[in-house]
């Protein structure tokens, strides 16, 4: 059975592979589990498909909100890892509101940690404090 934090790691594998390689969505789930060795997710297939959907769905919205809070920097530049790490997060902190701001922001520092440079856990600290108060406008 998978844990929660094991879901976030699937959908931003997910959204990584739909953003990077061009995937669509199924062309993704397959690609990352014929890799995974995180089989059965029959208990967070919903948290899945709500974070990959969610994301998807507002991509536009989560994107300018990032955007309006970088100073002197433009999404396509960032580094693809942390552009996936920054969606996803955005979308749990902006429309998934029964998940707590510290824990959106933690999970999403963590991801950075595995996932991208030494440097990313402060910098998507700082985009995902600031995104923190557009909360409630959404």
């Amino acid at each position: 059975m998978a844990t929660r934090k094991e879901a976030r790691i699937i959908a931003l594998n997910i959204l990584y592979s739909i953003d990077v390689f061009g995937f669509d969505k199924k062309e993704a789930f397959d690609s990352y589990f014929n890799y995974s060795e995180v089989k059965d997710i029959s208990n967070v297939r919903d948290f899945i498909n709500e974070l990959v959907d969610g994301t998807l769905d507002h991509l536009s919205e989560i994107d300018n909100e990032i955007s309006k809070v970088m100073k002197n920097w433009k999404i396509d530049r960032l580094a693809d890892v942390d552009k996936s790490i920054l969606r996803l997060s955005s979308f749990e902190l902006f429309y998934m509101k029964t998940t707590p701001i510290k824990v959106v922001i933690n999970e999403a520092v963590n991801l950075s940690k595995e996932f991208s440079t030494d440097n990313s856990g402060k910098f998507i600290n700082g985009i995902l404090d600031s995104l923190k108060f557009k909360r409630d406008e959404n």
